[in-house]
């Protein structure tokens, strides 16, 4: 685990944890490309601490839920990601999609809910401050608008808390001159690669991230 960054005598060098061995080192290097979000490089380079607070991340709460039986809704058939009409969360995955077993029991399904709105610092002490059995109960409400009778066909339901799930594209945030800064790399040292970057938390945006960091890197030094 990675906890520091430092520059000396033109290395980079990488403070780091080895939580098997319980021991620290150092690693150095002539360059690296960092693939951390914003909210842990204001750990990592504290001097860039300013800036990253100009970064904002929703918290999230996720579930997965296997099921005996999957209640089937009607309209559009089950789908890799489905969306509830009127629902409060962001719908639901369902994690077989690529299985040639995808429509045999048991099944599991993992339910996605964003608290966006409003303060989010205030909305993630509330992630936190929900017993497991709250979010069981919320979770249940919105499933049940799509699948009545869900709950009698759950096997288990694991909870998760993300606090920073995902970076929210606040307004004036995709022009902002925070967004441009902290895409730079520092002196040609460090550079940077993560989807937050583009202020669109996506794979495809976080996969052109790390390509735009390479495609720096040999652009400098070749």
């Amino acid at each position: 685990m990675a906890f520091r960054i430092d520059f000396k005598a033109e290395k980079v060098e990488v403070s780091v944890y080895d939580v098997a061995k319980a021991i620290t080192k150092v690693i150095k290097a002539d360059r690296i490309i960092n693939c951390c979000p914003q909210f842990v490089n204001q750990y990592l380079l504290p001097n860039r601490t300013s800036i990253t607070r100009e970064f904002h991340y929703a918290p999230w709460i996720v579930a997965t839920i296997v099921l005996r039986r999957f209640p089937f809704a009607d309209g559009v058939p089950l789908s890799w990601e489905n969306i509830i009409y009127k629902g409060h969360g962001l719908g639901y995955v369902y994690d077989q999609h690529q299985s040639l077993k995808q429509f045999n029991s048991p099944f599991v399904i993992s339910y996605y809910h964003s608290l966006g709105d409003g303060d989010l610092k205030q909305n993630r002490k509330q992630l936190f401050a929900w017993t497991d059995q709250q979010w069981k109960s919320f979770i249940l409400t919105d499933l049940e608008k799509a699948h009545y009778g869900i709950e009698k066909e759950i096997i288990s339901m694991e909870i998760f808390r993300h606090g920073h799930g995902m970076i929210s594209p606040v307004k004036g945030f995709l022009t902002s001159q925070a967004r441009t800064e902290l895409a730079k790399s520092i002196g040609g040292k460090v550079y940077f690669a993560h989807s937050d970057l583009s202020g669109i938390s996506i794979f495809e945006e976080a996969f052109y991230q790390g390509l735009d960091a390479v495609d720096q890197l040999i652009a400098d030094f070749s």
